[in-house]
């Protein structure tokens, strides 16, 4: 490996985000996640990536997903794994993602994100090349089509994989333990810096949801 070499693997959980059912719409919230990304991406381009997503969907929708995602990206760029929605956990499902994962930078991210600029993207690769991780905090959208910065959102993060070798994901059923637990596990073992990203959005979504 070059010393300079960089891959980022993006790891995602995913149950049902595709098409998100909503008072009459249907919210396309795991695609533009993904589209939004590979635009982006497509703006970096000597960045080496992968996308890599634990899958808990019935049947059809995988197979949904798989056409999807192979549609967005290079399928050499990807690898989905399919696995039985009783097992479903967030947490559970990204530790499976990043054990499927061969970069040396990881980006654990939420499926309903937006990535409307780069700068999340080179603002965690200058981070996480530091030896630290990134915690960057999002615009949060409401139903009104307002929103506000969310700073209590722990979801996604960039981190160096060799400093995760002895960190791993709770897989709990109630949603967010997980996040506090393994912020609280990274703090001990690197420094972690936040800020509020521009371009860097949660899209809105009816709760509760288990994903």
């Amino acid at each position: 490996l070059k010393m300079n070499y960089t891959k980022i693997s993006f790891c995602f959980t995913h149950l049902n985000r595709l098409n998100f059912p909503h008072e009459g719409e249907s919210l396309p919230l795991f695609k533009n996640c993904l589209s939004s990304l590979k635009n982006c991406l497509d703006t970096l381009p000597g960045l080496e990536y992968e996308i890599v997503i634990s899958s808990f969907d019935t049947e059809e929708i995988y197979t949904q997903l798989n056409d999807f995602v192979y549609s967005v990206f290079p399928s050499s760029n990807v690898t989905i794994t399919h696995h039985p929605i009783e097992d479903f956990t967030r947490g559970g499902g990204r530790q499976i993602a990043y054990e499927n994962s061969t970069g040396n930078i990881i980006a654990f991210i939420d499926a309903d994100m937006l990535f409307m600029r780069p700068y999340v993207i080179q603002k965690g690769l200058e981070i996480t090349n530091r030896g630290h991780a990134y915690f960057p905090i999002c615009f949060t959208m409401f139903s009104t089509g307002d929103g506000k910065w969310r700073p209590t959102g722990k979801g996604n993060c960039f981190i160096p994989k060799r400093i995760l070798k002895n960190i791993q994901w709770l897989s709990k059923k109630t949603w967010g333990q997980e996040d506090d637990k393994f912020m609280d596990d990274l703090d001990a073992v690197t420094l972690i810096y936040r800020d509020n990203t521009p371009g860097w959005y949660h899209q809105y979504h009816p709760s509760p949801v288990i994903a």
